[in-house]
């Protein structure tokens, strides 16, 4: 569980809102420098969201 929610930026309008939810899946994570590429399950979304960044 990360320490900090991501938050997600919508690419169409370019806000940002916070998510809490559960990491399916690590699809990719640096040990050098900690950027990842999750799958997150959210509440309130249907689908998996792709989740980027350091953790």
């Amino acid at each position: 569980m990360l320490n900090n929610p991501p938050e997600v930026r919508n690419s169409d309008s370019g806000t940002q809102e916070q998510l809490s939810g559960a990491v399916e899946r690590v699809t990719f994570h640096s040990e050098d420098s900690g950027y990842c590429v999750l799958c997150v399950k959210d509440k309130g979304h249907k689908d998996l969201l792709t989740v980027t960044g350091n953790a």
